[in-house]
């Protein structure tokens, strides 16, 4: 009987380049090597154009998950050497990212650049190979949150809303820079209501008419939090991206905002007492693995993932000057083709396979072996994907999922997917997504709710929904199936239930 594959995560705006060295490096070697054998397994990449989908056996994936658990019980330092060697890779990342911004690339070598290619590819997988344990507690059929979750909501039946009081006391008490980005706008836009020619300025959006004082802070945060916004391409967010998020804040008051944070950073200690006095010692060892992972998860995301990706496009842009490639042409070749290219100076690859991978490309891990694929017979083993037909999506008017982040709202539906999707959203929509990811962030500001299909408690839309104060829910299954651009919707993120008001 032929491989089947269960879609594990669909993504966009992801090109080949870094997500092939999960297959290349993590999982064929280093976690490997590292489980004694029991993460290994077959899996597949399918890359068309700007999409992504990643396939594995369910049952393998899932004992991968029942595999880290079992770690947790078994050795409670555990966890403790996931997060160690976590925040010693981010360092490694975040000192390469710090040193590479200095290099003229346009002088380096065709070898120095490989080297430069090598260094990235290594600190990257070692980075993603310790994050995976956690990913593997909840990705597969049987997550580690929902297993928690089923151990300390009894202990919550005594508050008003456990559901809510849940979603708080997994909250990372940690810091992200996402959230610390946040804080940084809310407190430049206090500073901007207070002059009225710059609320009028970005209200208009009009960054040109704003004063010198007012443009040196919007580019401060450019500097400072701007490649937040990458996603695997190289844009970041420019000083226009803050000054539509500061232009939400001018029709209200922004100092509100602000003292929200604080009381709920107050309320979020304060909880934390009450459920260690309550909840047995085993049980909230296990809520502050929950936290530690989905701290250690964001913080790596965003030097591993966005800041990585940022500095590493003038790497890509020098490439495709060299070579007379688009920098994303160049993301479409693997780390032996580099090799050959940039060492030995010989190279069988032209401008037609680039684009025929950006097109369509498979690349698959089946024991230890990879195989990139293109054409009819990539098209075989796409169609090894196994696919849910469910007719009775039609009638369904209410779904439910897991809560990220509590509260109530209602809005038009937007289904946002991709960068290109942003331009739909509207303030106070409801804005629905497979998954979330930083290109789709200036949706996020303007969002009432967000929903997603998949993701647990340490995804990016949990983790940004409790940045933001945005209700949330996750782990739908079905949101993007049932739910249309247009539909009136209410997001009860106090119990987890989305509801159709109006088709």
């Amino acid at each position: 009987m032929s491989q089947k594959y269960t879609t594990i995560l669909e993504d966009y705006n992801v090109p080949f380049y870094p997500w092939y060295i999960l297959h290349d490096d993590v999982l064929s070697r280093r976690l490997d090597r590292l489980s004694d054998g029991a993460l290994s397994m077959d899996a597949v990449f399918v890359w068309k154009k700007d999409h992504i989908k990643w396939g594995v056996n369910d049952k393998k994936f899932s004992q991968g998950g029942i595999y880290v658990q079992q770690m947790l019980e078994k050795d409670p330092k555990f966890i403790e050497k996931i997060l160690k060697n976590t925040f010693a890779r981010i360092k490694d990342i975040e000192r390469f990212n710090a040193s590479l911004q200095k290099k003229d690339l346009s002088r380096c070598s065709n070898k120095v650049l490989f080297g430069i290619y090598k260094k990235a590819y290594d600190l990257f997988s070692e980075c993603w190979t310790w994050g995976m344990f956690g990913q593997f507690l909840e990705m597969g059929s049987d997550k580690y949150s929902t297993r928690v979750k089923a151990h300390v909501m009894p202990y919550l039946r005594s508050f008003k809303n456990p559901e809510e009081v849940y979603a708080k006391a997994i909250t990372p008490l940690g810091k992200t820079l996402t959230y610390k980005e946040q804080r940084a706008i809310l407190k430049l836009a206090v500073k901007v209501k207070k002059d009225l020619r710059s609320v009028g300025a970005v209200r208009k959006k009009e960054y040109k008419l704003l004063s010198m004082s007012m443009k040196r802070s919007i580019m401060a945060l450019v500097r400072q939090y701007g490649w937040l916004q990458t996603y695997y391409m190289d844009i970041g967010a420019g000083k226009e991206y803050y000054v539509d998020v500061l232009g939400r804040y001018m029709h209200k008051d922004p100092s509100v905002q602000e003292k929200r944070y604080i009381r709920e950073e107050g309320s979020l200690r304060e909880l934390d007492k009450k459920i260690q006095k309550i909840l047995p010692r085993g049980v909230y060892k296990e809520i502050q693995i929950l936290r530690d992972l989905a701290y250690a998860k964001e913080c790596r995301k965003e030097y591993q993932q966005y800041q990585l990706s940022y500095v590493m496009g003038a790497w890509f842009r020098e490439i495709g000057r060299r070579f007379y490639w688009t920098s994303v042409q160049a993301r479409y070749i693997t780390l032996a083709e580099y090799g050959e290219l940039l060492i030995d100076g010989r190279s069988l690859i032209d401008e037609s396979v680039l684009n025929s991978r950006y097109a369509f490309t498979v690349y698959t891990l089946k024991g230890k072996k990879t195989q990139l694929i293109t054409g009819q017979q990539g098209k075989r083993i796409e169609k090894m994907f196994v696919v849910e037909k469910d007719t009775s999506l039609e009638k369904v008017t209410e779904l439910r999922g897991d809560v990220a982040y509590a509260g109530i709202a209602r809005g038009k539906v937007k289904l946002i997917n991709r960068s290109r999707d942003v331009v739909k959203m509207q303030e106070g929509d409801v804005l629905v997504s497979y998954s979330t990811n930083p290109t789709l962030m200036l949706a996020i500001h303007r969002a009432s709710a967000i929903v997603t299909n998949t993701g647990g408690v340490t995804c990016h839309a949990a983790i940004v929904s409790r940045e933001l104060k945005k209700p949330c829910i996750i782990g739908t299954k079905i949101a993007t199936k049932v739910l249309k651009d247009g539909m009136m919707v209410e997001v009860d993120a106090n119990t987890g239930v989305v509801r159709v008001l109006e088709e």
